[in-house]
């Protein structure tokens, strides 16, 4: 598999992830985005970043939900 191949298909999935981010998200639904098996796209994500699919989720998620305190946070400080 080229590196050009796994590239793709991890822009894919977070591509996937920036749409899909505040429903339900599979492992499933991952791999056929990514068009390739299920062991596949969690070895080639993993690979390319350094980070599972889910915690890659995990993380997207949690920054999200703290954007709308980012103002408040900012004034508290000063």
């Amino acid at each position: 598999m080229e590196l050009s191949d796994i590239v793709n298909a991890v822009s894919k999935i977070q591509g996937y992830f920036n749409t899909h981010f505040d429903g339900e998200i599979t492992l499933e639904a991952l791999s056929s985005a990514a068009g390739y098996s299920k062991y596949h796209t969690v070895r080639m994500f993993e690979e390319l970043t350094g980070k599972t699919p889910f915690e890659t989720i995990r993380t997207l998620r949690q920054t999200k939900s703290a954007q709308p305190y980012r103002p408040l946070i900012i004034r508290l400080w000063m």
